[in-house]
């Protein structure tokens, strides 16, 4: 499993979102992918439920699930295939839960976190 975060094109400018690499050639994206688990279930306001415990943003993935992220990314490669073997391939609103990053000539990858918390000052304030 390669845990990435790419930035794409869209209407509103540019977005980074945290993507899983699948077979060298897919990337599945976590925040979607829960947003259409959460739509299937029926659950009120599934994006921001979404956004609230599968965030787009690795630092603040890690922040949530600490030492279980990698577990719950596991899961998410799971309820991806259980999602796409039902056919869900999109969101309600139309967004992909999964795509080819060669079919998007726009998509670049970008530095894994986005946030780096910093301990430099610790020595100096105790």
């Amino acid at each position: 499993m390669k845990i990435c975060t790419y930035r794409r094109n869209s209407p509103i400018g540019a977005i980074k979102r945290l993507g899983i690499i699948l077979e060298e050639k897919t990337i599945l994206d976590v925040n979607f992918i829960w947003q259409a688990e959460y739509e299937r279930q029926d659950f009120y306001q599934p994006e921001n439920r979404a956004k609230l415990f599968a965030p787009s943003s690795l630092n603040q993935f890690i922040k949530m699930y600490q030492d279980a992220s990698i577990s719950k990314l596991q899961y998410t490669i799971e309820l991806y295939n259980q999602l796409a073997q039902s056919g869900i391939l999109k969101t309600i609103s139309g967004a992909d839960i999964a795509f080819n990053f060669n079919d998007f000539h726009d998509l670049k990858f970008d530095a894994p976190l986005d946030d780096i918390p910093m301990y430099r000052d610790f020595y100096t304030h105790s």
